[in-house]
């Protein structure tokens, strides 16, 4: 049975499928399917607003002196990593939807891979037979077949 692999992490998702070599062996191989370079999350706020924090009164009565506060971030970068587990999780229900697979693998680091889950359809996380808690982006195919079926 063709099943799928995914790796990802937040700047990279690689897809694998297994691949029937012919022979009576029962040893699931991979074949890269797909490397994406996905834009790297923002470290820093100024990456993601402009260099100008707002500025709003604060203080006592209106037209008593005041001081001017700045703007809180109130969570920018968060929500930009969540949005791009968001973005990852759209596209491996599409992956896996589309290419019809009934079986499929996960590994992507611990940071992000309960999120990424719980961003997946019922449907999907009933077809997830591994989830691996590792980064293996950067692993050659070998050591990624032997994380997967060793």
């Amino acid at each position: 049975m063709r099943s799928l692999a995914v790796i990802a992490d937040l700047g990279n998702l690689r897809v694998f499928r297994t691949r029937d070599d012919g022979d009576d062996v029962e040893v699931e191989r991979l074949e890269e399917l797909e490397v994406s370079k996905l834009p790297p999350p923002p470290e820093r706020l100024h990456e993601l607003v402009s260099d100008q924090a707002g500025r709003f009164p604060k203080g006592g009565e209106p037209g008593s002196p005041g001081g001017m506060g700045y703007g809180e971030d109130h969570g920018k970068i968060e929500e930009e990593r969540r949005r791009q587990i968001r973005a990852l999780a759209q596209s491996v229900e599409q992956l896996v939807t589309e290419g019809g697979y009934e079986l499929w693998r996960l590994a992507a680091p611990p940071e992000i891979n309960s999120q990424l889950v719980a961003m997946l359809s019922e449907r999907i996380r009933e077809c997830l037979v591994l989830n691996l808690h590792s980064d293996l982006t950067k692993l050659p195919l070998i050591e990624v077949e032997s994380r997967f079926f060793g």
